[in-house]
């Protein structure tokens, strides 16, 4: 299945960039340095690689919770930041607090916030596993510890912001915040119907987007 989506999704005209917010696998939490899972993880990572290497399109990827920082690293090399078709991409890899809370410190905020004064006037699309807006806790943590914060700074920004988010399996429709600021949550493409969403980011920062369901793409 995976291969067929891929196939297709480079099949289409105009996509400047493929964008994939984390969890890639499922990797066992309590077998973190077991050998054979290590492994094994190696190569389920390498597979996912080498299908993205097969398009003709720049390819933008972070890990989430269930995947392993250190295999991904070994597989994947990300650049923090990029430019593609007209906008700024850049990548945050954040990471789960105490009580399993996501935050944003270390290098990773100090990339936002220098993000944020830097003065590039071109539109950005962030890439992270967490949310920033809105807050969604029921249940576990699927928010950053200062999301608020965080949000109030992208509006607060005088650039267009498109903000693409992962970890929330049932998925946000996208919302723009403050005129300005953006926010998608795809639902979980493990999950049946596996939904995939094509984004468009126009210049004067008014988005337009179609959400794709894989199940009917193989029907049609």
């Amino acid at each position: 299945m995976l291969e067929g989506v891929v196939q297709w999704i480079g099949s289409m005209e105009d996509v400047d960039l493929i964008a994939v917010t984390g969890d890639l696998v499922d990797y066992p939490f309590k077998q973190m340095d077991d050998p054979a899972i290590l492994e094994q993880g190696r190569q389920d990572l390498r597979l996912l690689a080498q299908l993205l290497e097969r398009l003709p399109v720049t390819t933008a990827i972070v890990y989430g919770n269930h995947d392993h920082p250190g295999l991904f690293r070994d597989v994947f090399c990300v650049p923090p930041s990029q430019h593609v078709g007209g906008a700024r991409v850049v990548s945050f890899f954040d990471e789960e607090g105490e009580q399993s809370v996501p935050e944003r410190v270390g290098k990773q905020r100090r990339n936002f916030d220098e993000l944020l004064g830097d003065g590039d006037a071109l539109p950005v699309i962030h890439l992270q596993h967490y949310l920033t807006a809105p807050v969604r806790d029921d249940g576990w943590p699927h928010t950053y510890r200062d999301g608020e914060i965080m949000c109030d700074q992208l509006i607060s920004d005088s650039r267009y912001h498109l903000v693409l988010q992962g970890h929330y399996h049932p998925g946000i429709t996208p919302f723009c915040a403050g005129g300005r600021a953006w926010f998608s949550t795809v639902p979980a493409f493990c999950e049946p119907p596996h939904v995939f969403r094509v984004y468009d980011l126009a210049l004067e920062g008014e988005l337009r987007w179609q959400q794709h369901e894989f199940n009917t793409v193989v029907a049609a």
